[in-house]
């Protein structure tokens, strides 16, 4: 009986031990490095037509590495039926991080040229971005 009871107990604190591990593979965050690139922890993921008003995409922008001096952002307009009206065009430039990005409807419009009218709710944004270190 005590052999029973030993082995019993054993097995138990097996199984405790083994249950604490952390498994890795479940993390859904991507492991930092350090690199030339940007990330994006976004707060607002989409721009609502119905209150183009107070709409905004955007979230923090973060340098994990520190070895970005300058982040440029192109943006390109692609219409409701698919037409794209021209190619990408300056959007933004930051050069201090971390940045609180905030692109709102007024500042596509003033970028590409058009009015904040013209983008419907079909409507896409393409972003082009250029990391650049020291």
């Amino acid at each position: 009986m005590k052999k029973i009871l030993f082995i019993l107990s054993i097995f138990f604190a097996l199984f405790c031990f083994s249950s604490c591990e952390k498994d890795e593979s479940l993390d859904p965050l991507p492991t930092i490095v350090s690199g030339q690139f940007v990330r994006l922890e976004p707060t607002n993921r989409l721009l609502a037509v119905q209150h183009i008003e107070d709409t905004y995409f955007g979230g923090l922008l973060t340098n994990p590495g520190n070895t970005v001096v300058k982040y440029e952002l192109f943006v390109r307009f692609t219409s409701e039926s698919g037409i794209v009206s021209q190619n990408y065009v300056p959007l933004l430039t930051i050069t201090s991080f971390p940045y609180d990005l905030k692109i709102t409807p007024q500042m596509l419009a003033t970028a590409l040229g058009k009015n904040v009218s013209d983008f419907k709710q079909s409507s896409k944004f393409n972003f082009l971005a250029y990391a650049y270190d020291a």
